[in-house]
């Protein structure tokens, strides 16, 4: 017995998961459990070892996927074994001893600044107060190299009278 459906209405009642989490995790679940019936011929969860899982997460390597999508796959196994340990229907969590496979650091895009002016020129900000405030978004955007959440989300992170912007969080 696998607990499948258990474990997607915990998803959804309980962890308030949204539908597309809930639809992607049952899928991720789905394949897993498909691929220990059909390699190991197991028939209940109590029996998934590490070396399962460490089995399955090859056969994707191998299959071409990345390690990012493998890793999104391994979250919900995580959930699951942890949902099932916290239910009693297993002893031991087999994802304690998995290790995910390793992504490369994505390096942020920028824009040159040959291209800087162009952008300046081309882009119309509008009239008035609001037409100054985006320009100068963009400014401070492209001029500090800060994340545009952390210019939208901290305004008292702005000392209008020194002219000031906070780089730490308070």
């Amino acid at each position: 017995m696998f607990h499948e459906t258990s474990f997607l209405k915990y998803l959804a009642l309980e962890r308030r998961f949204s539908p597309h989490t809930i639809k992607a995790y049952s899928h991720d679940l789905s394949l897993f459990l498909g691929f220990v019936q059909e390699q190991y011929c197991l028939t209940s969860v109590t029996e998934v070892r590490h070396l399962h899982i460490r089995s399955w997460i090859v056969g994707l390597m191998e299959s071409g996927q990345s390690p990012r999508s493998i890793n999104r796959r391994l979250s919900c196994l995580k959930s699951y074994f942890k949902f099932l340990k916290k239910r009693n229907q297993i002893e031991k969590d087999p994802m304690l001893k998995v290790i995910p496979p390793r992504t490369g650091k994505r390096l942020p895009e920028y824009i040159q600044e040959k291209n800087i002016g162009h952008l300046f020129q081309e882009v119309d900000f509008g009239e008035g107060y609001l037409g100054a405030c985006k320009r100068l978004m963009l400014e401070v955007l492209y001029a500090t190299g800060i994340r545009r959440s952390e210019l939208t989300n901290q305004p008292e992170q702005i000392d209008p009278n020194r002219q000031f912007l906070y780089s730490e969080r308070k």
